[in-house]
């Protein structure tokens, strides 16, 4: 079966618009031109600069010469294109840098937004076997006292009916197994797993599915039993090295999990073919373990396996129950500052993935889309996995579907578009508001609960970093003094007040919408 990820249609997606954009802006007459809003622009040294567009996703290197028209063009408020060679001036606009006075770019980003926000040929479900976990992480968005609940026979028929429903209108089913700690319940999901793709076989729907879990019960055996159902990738959180994730991450009764973890993951990666995603969530008290734990996978020899990446993630407090997160959370634009230096180490092993512009926006998630649900262990319907712990945030329950309640006007309601600063923010195209569960599902926090990401406050670093790796540059072209870790660049960064006042007006909406 082709297995096509929502990352890859997204992409595709993305690619198709930039060609059509190139196509649009080549032959337009140089007096209606303008600079792109959605331009980046990092110096370099020798007065030279990196140019980027958030839009096409296009970097051009420009000389000095260039740099100081471009610097120009700005100050001014028009394009000075007299003073532009008249061959650049076309190159810039094949790139999406230049763009004709007409277009509203603005308007083009929400309609690629939307068309893949309301795509009902892609259906993307996160589900949970059992809400049941063996471990008691103090930082974990679902509180420690979670419920022994699995994934009923009524429920199961109802996440089927769910995908036969839009059977004749699909192209791709995309699922992620969650919890809880799904592989307490191996024998549940695979049996889903088979139903799910049998019906994706029966009515020519691509399938594919990757899976979050502590990896506890993660050995070679597991995973083949899993690749078997097209789950290629697997999602396993190690927070430091043995002392300090014992100390985060232990089991319910107090034991470690560290041991049992990486000596499941050097199973998997030298037994199969899984590929697997350390995930190392990142607060004040283990930040310094970074480096370590970095050091301790060259010694395991996981950086030499191609199925093996690793990234960091800022612990967060995203919900009510999040526990000791509200303590140790770190400042997003501080996390972003600190964790350069062992993200260019990472890049170094090769465990670290290089610095890509994503392929299309980091905020089209299973809450953003139109058609994407979470279906928690009891039934419930939720648009975010961060709230299906929590019985008053669902959306409906199955197999009766969606309820027209008003937490489900809150998600339909909720755009980026809407949102004074996304509005204006420069790599909106790359993010797309992010996280839309922090601006529907507003409560405790202070800036650790903004959900901008880091192209917001790194993006000349990712820039260069970028532009180097395609060979534009190289680490002595970088003018550390004219760089450093702040969201000028990029405009605006949303503050907790003004992430507090969009949640007020989409409150005011969706009351506005109902008549009430």
């Amino acid at each position: 079966m082709e297995n096509k990820t929502l990352r890859q249609v997204l992409r595709n997606a993305a690619l198709a618009h930039q060609q059509r954009l190139r196509r649009a802006q080549i032959d337009v007459p140089q007096e209606r031109l303008r600079l792109s809003q959605y331009n980046l622009f990092v110096p370099i040294t020798q007065k030279r600069g990196l140019l980027f567009n958030a839009l096409t996703r296009a970097t051009a290197l420009l000389d000095s010469k260039e740099c100081s028209l471009l610097i120009s063009s700005v100050e001014k408020g028009s394009l000075q294109y007299r003073e532009f060679n008249p061959t650049l001036i076309k190159i810039m606009a094949a790139e999406g840098f230049i763009i004709s006075a007409d277009v509203d770019e603005l308007k083009m980003v929400q309609s690629i937004y939307n068309a893949l926000r309301y795509d009902k040929t892609s259906l993307t479900l996160t589900i949970a076997p059992t809400m049941e976990c063996n471990f008691a992480c103090s930082y974990c968005f679902q509180g420690l006292d979670k419920k022994h609940i699995s994934l009923t026979s009524k429920t199961i028929d109802g996440i089927k009916g769910l995908i036969q429903a839009q059977a004749d209108d699909l192209k791709h089913l995309s699922i992620t197994w969650y919890g809880g700690e799904p592989l307490l319940k191996t024998p549940l999901l695979k049996e889903l797993a088979d139903e799910l793709i049998n019906i994706c076989q029966d009515h020519h729907i691509d399938y594919s599915s990757t899976i979050v879990t502590n990896g506890y019960f993660l050995d070679a055996a597991t995973a083949r039993q899993l690749l078997e159902r097209y789950c290629n990738t697997a999602q396993i959180t190690i927070d430091g090295t043995q002392a300090v994730h014992d100390a985060m991450r232990p089991k319910k009764n107090g034991r470690g999990t560290y041991s049992q973890i990486m000596s499941n993951i050097a199973e998997v990666l030298t037994q199969t073919e899984m590929n697997i995603i350390m995930r190392v969530n990142v607060g004040k008290e283990n930040l310094d373990e970074c480096g370590h734990l970095l050091t301790e996978i060259e010694t395991k020899k996981f950086h030499q396996f191609n199925n093996f990446t690793l990234y960091f993630a800022p612990i967060d407090a995203s919900t009510p129950e999040s526990g000791s997160a509200f303590g140790v959370r770190l400042d997003k634009q501080d996390f972003y500052r600190r964790i350069n230096a062992f993200n260019k180490r990472g890049r170094t092993l090769g465990v670290v993935s290089p610095v890509e512009a994503p392929g299309s926006f980091m905020g089209m998630c299973v809450a953003a889309k139109d058609n994407g649900y979470v279906v928690a262990a009891n039934g419930e319907l939720h648009k975010c996995w961060e709230t299906m712990h929590d019985t008053v945030m669902r959306i409906g329950s199955l197999p009766e579907r969606e309820s027209k309640t008003d937490n489900h006007a809150l998600w339909k309601h909720w755009t980026p578009f809407d949102i004074p600063e996304c509005r204006e923010c420069t790599v909106l195209p790359l993010c797309g508001g992010m996280c839309p569960q922090r601006f529907v599902c507003y409560g405790k926090g202070g800036q650790g609960s903004v959900p901008c990401p880091e192209w917001k406050w790194n993006a000349a670093e990712l820039i260069f970093l970028r532009a180097r790796e395609k060979g534009y540059v190289t680490d002595q072209d970088w003018a550390a003094d004219e760089n450093t870790a702040q969201v000028s660049l990029t405009g605006t960064a949303l503050s907790p007040q003004a992430l507090a006042e969009s949640h007020r007006r989409l409150h005011l909406k969706v009351t506005a919408d109902s008549g009430r």
